[in-house]
Order: structure tokens, then sequence, then C-alpha cells
């Protein structure tokens, strides 16, 4: 599996100042985005590692791992809305939801009404 967004070599760069920064300022994450080309890029610290997600278009989502200054490419997703039009969709109540159809979801929030089928 490859990403859907290819990283630049200065992105990658960018990523990692950005990393550094966030170090030297005590700073658990930060984002950016690429207005013209709607790519959001989010990156955030975890006890071992450091996060990338990048989100295009709010739809395809490429996972990235950070450790020192070595990037590895995670997995993908593709985020499909909720609908009733789209047979794989899910509806939450609260904390109780109810997926229909095939695939995974990650709730993300009370009114977060969205399904994560894996990339192919």
């Amino acid at each position: 599996m490859k990403p859907y967004y290819a990283l630049e070599e200065d992105t990658a760069k960018t990523v990692l100042e950005l990393i550094e920064k966030c170090q030297a300022l005590n700073l658990g994450n930060v984002s950016f985005s690429y207005y013209g080309d709607e790519i959001d890029f989010y990156i955030s610290e975890h006890k071992q590692y450091w996060e990338l997600v990048v989100k295009q278009k709010r739809k395809n989502i490429d996972i990235y791992r950070i450790a020192g200054n070595i990037m590895q490419y995670q997995y993908s997703e593709i985020r499909v809305s909720a609908s009733p039009f789209n047979r794989n969709w899910c509806q939450g109540w609260g904390n109780t939801w109810v997926m229909l159809g095939l695939g995974k979801f990650r709730e993300k929030n009370y009114h977060d009404r969205t399904y994560i089928k894996p990339a192919e």
C-alpha cells in the first residue's frame, strides 16, 4: 500500500523542522494547510513517537510515524461521509453507535457521524 499524497522532500523537511520547534517550545501538536491543494497536515506527539496525519480534501487520509528524523508511512484510509444514500454508513445516538455495511468505524466524538473505510 502507498500513500494517497506523496510527500515532497520540502514538505517532509518542514514537518521535521516543526517537530523540532514543538519540542523546543514544549508543544504537543501543530497543524498547517496547503489551501490551494486542499491538504491539511496534523502533527501530534505520542509517548514514543510523533504522528503525521495528511488529509486531502477531507477525504483521503495518510498516517506517518516519526521517530528521531525517520518518517515512516503506516497506512491510509478513505473517509466516507455518513449518508442514508451510501450503503456503508453509521448512525450514532450518544455513545452508542450502530454500523451498517462492512469495514471499520472510529468514533471521534459525540456528533461525528463518520464511517472510515480502509484504503485498498
